[in-house]
């Protein structure tokens, strides 16, 4: 019998062992070497002894640290990672309170519970949190992450119940409703003391054009995306909502171009879809159900949010404003891009304000027959994509019978 010993140039060589027993639990013979202390030992529960405790807790933390340092994980995952903890912690805190049955259990959640008592979740680097989790918790964490990109369903998550203010008005019309769900929702945010003058910043052909409405429409809908994608605060990572509003609003507020690309509202919704769709990056090689499953339900989200907040398009293009005006102000390179994007939301903000009711009333109906549409469209999808699946099962199972017949034949 041979086994594995570590020399000091830290070559791995066979060395012969004359059955040798295992110096943790002195009964079976030891077929393994610890690879730091040369420990003889004959099991992983020989190896996880407490007897071996500081050198395995030496090993896994520096595996952790060598593993951190190879690692890059993107800003999303990580925002992910952290949303999971805190709702891991949160959950650890009322199973200590609740559960005291298993012995088991409540050392491991008093262990994780120990590991993350100092450390504010959403303000500490997530690399930090990333070294605080064990080997089997990282595995996890990241088993999971594969599933969703597989499925896309992000919804499995159980990040935070995000509700954006303009879903607000849906609560204070039910009856019996959850202070704590209320909590949920974003404050409304300001309106302007004074609306900048339309007419004072255009020619009178220009006010008449249909680009303006669908460009506000655009900007509506890039708002009601940075604004989820934040969950709420555009100001947490400036940075990030720059960069997103850049990608989003390239034919909006970067554009240098005379022309409007939009002519209606389906543009304005599948120009913002794909652009979504790309940046986030969730699709699914080999799912195209999948694929048009979230293009389908992407569109009538951002139609969804578009109709709530025509309503209330003054205070949502001002908050805006606000957001992408301090960013490009609190930068000290590459700003004029950023400032010029402002100065443009506040035009549309003046928009928004000229817009009157009759041709609120326009867009609102315009946004009702696309958003019919896409229903209809979505709905006559799926209905020929389950009939080209059953007839694809259906000609599976009749090549499978001619097989058999072929076969007993023979």
């Amino acid at each position: 019998m041979s086994s594995i010993k570590i020399t000091q140039d830290n070559k791995q060589v066979l060395e012969p062992v004359n059955q040798t027993l295992c110096e943790i639990c002195r009964k079976q013979f030891s077929n393994y070497v610890c690879p730091r202390c040369n420990l003889r030992y004959c099991s992983l529960a020989c190896y996880k002894d407490l007897q071996h405790a500081d050198c395995t807790e030496s090993f896994y933390k520096d595996s952790v640290t060598a593993e951190i340092q190879n690692r890059e994980l993107d800003k999303d995952s990580k925002n992910k990672m952290l949303e999971m903890l805190k709702r891991l912690e949160e959950e650890n805190d009322s199973n200590d309170l609740m559960d005291d049955d298993n012995d088991d259990d409540d050392d491991q959640e008093n262990e994780l519970m120990n590991r993350f008592a100092n450390i504010d979740i959403e303000n500490t680097d997530p690399d930090l949190i990333w070294g605080l989790l064990s080997d089997k918790e990282r595995l996890d964490f990241e088993q999971v992450l594969k599933d969703l990109e597989i499925t896309g369903d992000w919804n499995k998550l159980d990040l935070p119940n995000y509700q954006p203010w303009w879903k607000h008005h849906l609560l204070l019309i039910q009856e019996n409703d959850d202070e704590e769900e209320k909590e949920n929702y974003d404050k409304k945010p300001a309106l302007p003391k004074t609306v900048p003058d339309f007419t004072k910043l255009t020619q009178p052909a220009t006010r008449s054009s249909p680009h303006l409405a669908w460009n506000l429409l655009h900007l509506l809908a890039t708002y009601s995306y940075l604004m989820r994608h934040s969950l709420g605060d555009l100001l947490e990572d400036p940075e990030d909502t720059a960069k997103v509003c850049e990608e989003l609003s390239v034919n909006v507020l970067y554009s240098k171009a005379a022309n409007c690309p939009f002519q209606n509202v389906g543009d304005v919704v599948a120009d913002l879809t794909e652009r979504i769709i790309d940046r986030e990056n969730t699709t699914a090689i080999g799912k195209r159900e999948f694929n048009n499953q979230r293009r389908y339900d992407l569109r009538l989200l951002l139609l969804q949010d578009m109709e709530a907040l025509l309503n209330d398009s003054i205070r949502a293009i001002y908050d805006f404003w606000q957001g992408i005006n301090q960013i490009a102000n609190a930068k000290k390179r590459n700003k004029k891009s950023l400032l010029l994007a402002a100065r443009k939301l506040y035009f549309y903000l003046a928009a928004a304000g000229y817009l009157n009711n009759e041709g609120l009333k326009v867009l609102q109906l315009a946004i009702q027959n696309e958003t019919n549409r896409v229903k209809a469209e979505k709905e006559e999808f799926f209905r020929d994509f389950e009939a080209a699946q059953d007839a694809i099962r259906k000609h599976q199972q009749q090549r499978k019978e001619a097989e058999k017949i072929k076969i007993q034949e023979l």
